[in-house]
Parts: structure tokens; sequence; C-alpha cells
């Protein structure tokens, strides 16, 4: 479904889904290429003014943050008590310094901006010749060979075909409109946590892409679970580029939804280095958590570099891939 960004190094940073009624603004931490043969075409991270930060389990002193944050001079992005984080801005650096040496806080972690799928580009290629006639689900025969190889073909007889099922796809927003997609998206859900794209409208084409293949009304495309209602959550822009706060919030948004399934057609393969990576780490593991105690079932891209994951170095991970209680 997404090709992803080859393996990259975390970086020092300073803030970091899609957001939850009690969240405010949005964004996640970023990483550097760690093979320089492959930045020439995938950009390095960008900081976003924002940090990351992770109270301790179970604390109950976030209120008392909140206020120090302000105090400092930094402001609030998202309190998220659910999963005990919060996604703050405008810290100094001596700021940042005196709430890390709080009691209750477990890391602070600088968010940025991160290529979590290809760039347009890089998933076309060549340009194939349309299907004049595009009726019945024209492409099924031809093209999506990939259905048959999962027997969807053979569900869609046997099984509900996704009714009743609610799915939230993490990605870059949606074309409600399209002829494949009208009527199937909860519009009353879907919602951006990317600040420079406020609202759901798909600027890439990638997050229409991959709804259409959950659930679509089967006239250009077929879909696994053609009768599933669905609903976008926008974590990434028009060119890809996702922070990690605003993954780890459209992932307990999502949840707090009560999604049946979270679909993330996304990720990074990362080197954790430093005591900082970790914690962002744990703070997207928390995310999971929240969800899969809720019920909800989180999925995600394995990537498409051929990564054996199953062997690759202990510092290196496929977020979120890899996250304890994914679907990879």
């Amino acid at each position: 479904m997404r090709a992803v960004p080859r393996p990259v190094r975390f970086v020092v940073i300073t803030l970091a889904a899609a957001g939850a009624a009690a969240c405010a603004d949005q964004a996640p931490t970023g990483v550097l290429p760690s093979n320089p043969a492959v930045t020439a075409d995938r950009a390095g991270p960008l900081a976003n003014g924002r940090h990351i930060i992770i109270m301790k389990d179970g604390a109950s002193t976030m209120s008392n943050l909140v206020s120090q944050v302000q105090s400092l001079g930094g402001r609030i992005v998202r309190a998220q008590p659910d999963i005990d984080v919060v996604t703050v801005s405008g810290l100094s650096d001596a700021a940042v310094a005196t709430l890390g040496n709080r009691g209750d806080v477990d890391g602070i972690r600088a968010d940025q901006s991160v290529p979590m799928i290809p760039t347009r580009e890089q998933i076309m290629g060549q340009m194939v010749r349309a299907q004049t006639d595009q009726s019945g689900a024209q492409f099924f025969t031809t093209f999506q060979w990939n259905l048959r190889q999962i027997r969807a073909d053979k569900a869609w007889t046997v099984t509900k075909q996704g009714k009743g099922s609610l799915v939230c796809i993490l990605d870059t927003g949606i074309d409600p409109d399209h002829l494949d997609l009208q009527g199937k998206v909860d519009l009353g859900i879907s919602t951006s946590f990317v600040s420079t794209e406020p609202d759901i409208l798909d600027r890439n084409f990638h997050g229409t892409f991959v709804s259409a293949l959950i659930s679509s009304n089967g006239l250009g495309m077929a879909s696994v679970a053609p009768d599933a209602r669905l609903c976008t959550i926008k974590v990434l822009d028009e060119t890809g580029r996702g922070s990690f706060s605003d993954l780890i919030s459209g992932i307990v948004y999502a949840a707090q939804h009560d999604a049946d399934v979270i679909n993330m057609s996304l990720g990074a393969y990362v080197q954790v280095q430093t005591k900082d990576d970790v914690q962002l780490i744990k703070a997207l593991q928390r995310a999971i958590d929240f969800a899969k105690r809720r019920g909800t079932v989180a999925v995600a891209a394995a990537g498409n570099d051929t990564a054996n994951l199953a062997r690759d170095a202990r510092n290196m991970i496929e977020i979120p891939a890899q996250l304890k209680g994914v679907i990879s």
C-alpha cells in the first residue's frame, strides 16, 4: 500500500498524529537518512517548534505541568491524559531543561516532520493508459491481483464484507466526492491534525487510493471490505511528511471514536540512538496500547524497502509497524 523511507536516524529536535476532543492542535519527531545514497530523493527532518513531554505512567499532575509550561512561555498544543503525553510549543532550551528535571516527567523529545510515504513521482512511475470503461470495478480483473492473492473476492461471498465496522485511515486525507467513495466516508468523525492543511481533502492522492482499497463502491476498483464505513484522519501533508505527535494524536483520536480498525499505510525505518529516541517510541507505544484497550485493531505497512524486519539490527525499528500490538 505504501513505500516507506529508507533507514533513518533520529536527530535532536524541538516538539511532536490526528486529534481527540480533548486535544488542541497537532505533530511527530524526526529522523535523518543513515544511508547517504538515499538523501537525494528524500528530504531530511524539519523542526516544527514543538516538544513531546512523556509523563510517568499514571501521573496525576498534568494540570500542574500545563501551568508550568505556560509560566515558562510555552503553549499547550495537545494534552492527552489517556496516554500521559503533552505536546507543547515555544519552549526555550532552558525551559526544556527545567521541565525535563521534573520528577513526574519521564522524558521530553523535540518533534520534527519526516517523510512517511514516497513522493508522488516515486509512486507513480511511468504513466499508463487509463481504461475508458470502468464499470463493474474494471480494474479488479486487469490490475488488482493483490485482492485475489489474499482471496478477498472469495470472502465477499461468505462474510459481512465489513458491514457495521468503522475503519479510520491515517494518511494524507481523502476525496469524499470520488465516485468510488461517495457515501462511504463518515464526515462527522473525519478530521485533520496537519496544521498547514486543516481540512480533510487529499492533496496527494495516497490517502484516497488507500481508502478505496479498504472500502469502495466497486466502480473503478474493487475493495477488501465493500460495506465498511470509513473515516479519514489526516496526519500527513501533501508531500507525504508527517510528525510523530500528529501520528500519536491520530491513533488516540481513532480509538476514542470507537474505530474497529486503524489503518496506517505509512511509517519510517529508524535507528534508535539515544534515551530521547526511546522516549519517543514509548509515546507511540502508549498510543497503540490505548487503542488496544479500547478494542481497536492497529494495522501498519511493513514498508517497501525489502528490509528483513525479523533479522535487522537491534537498534533499528520500523514504526509504527514493529510496535507491540500492531499488525504489520
